[in-house]
């Protein structure tokens, strides 16, 4: 085990968010309305184009790919099993 870890201040998004929210409380920031603005409303719908376009045009063909690789490889390691099991079985029952 390497004990050679370097110090620093490790948060999770988790945490982050947690903090985020209690500064806005003790701040008496009104998230709700925040959130239903229409200025945070259009933010939200760009982000959430910006990461649908990512997502279209350069994952996902990337992903169905692998994904569809990935289901034929097991697919056929399980076929290949059973077809294996099945062959010996049935020449135990040969002999």
């Amino acid at each position: 085990m390497d004990n050679n870890k370097k110090g620093g201040l490790h948060i999770n998004i988790g945490g982050l968010i947690i903090v985020i929210i209690i500064l806005l409380v003790l701040f008496k920031v009104d998230i709700k309305e925040k959130i239903q603005s229409p200025q945070f409303q259009k933010n939200i719908t760009y982000v959430e184009d910006f990461f649908k376009d990512i997502w279209n045009n350069k994952l996902k063909g990337k992903v169905d790919n692998t994904v569809d690789d990935l289901t034929k490889d097991l697919v056929n390691t399980g076929v290949e099993g059973i077809q294996k099991t099945v062959n010996s079985k049935l020449d135990e029952i040969k002999q």
